[in-house]
């Protein structure tokens, strides 16, 4: 494993092949981290998450992620306010907005572009057919 590229508030071990983050990376990290970025990996457990009480952002895009791997958060995360998880495999809208309020009830900015609950990889001609749907259903399941 590489050295984590980081400075004192941001951490970031993108393509690191990490199902999961050390005891050891987190105890020295955790404390001061506002932002983390662990894009292009294999998690499955986020359960180390609740240990970064400083955290702000977190990006977890690109990581075969599914609303499983929520589930596995130990406690809520106030104090974070942006969430990408871009690029995964979250399928179930209803569920995922569930567990999202759950444990990140004052994000301010959510991404979940390239999902399979995100429309925004429709084919969309015409524009308007999609509009009254997908669109419709996507922001009242968000809410």
């Amino acid at each position: 494993m590489q050295t984590p590229n980081h400075n004192e508030s941001q951490l970031i071990l993108v393509q690191q092949n990490l199902r999961t983050l050390s005891h050891e990376l987190v105890r020295s990290h955790a404390d001061h981290v506002e932002q983390l970025d662990l894009s292009h990996n294999c998690l499955k457990d986020l359960s180390w998450l609740a240990e970064f009480e400083q955290l702000r952002h977190l990006v977890l895009d690109s990581n075969r992620m599914h609303e499983a791997h929520l589930r596995t958060l130990t406690r809520p995360l106030p104090q974070l306010e942006v969430l990408m998880l871009n690029k995964n495999e979250f399928s179930d809208l209803p569920t995922t907005m569930r567990l999202i309020r759950r444990f990140f009830p004052n994000l301010q900015y959510l991404s979940f572009h390239g999902n399979p609950i995100c429309p925004d990889g429709l084919e969309l001609q015409p524009f308007s057919s999609y509009l009254s749907y997908d669109y419709a259903y996507y922001s009242r399941s968000a809410s």
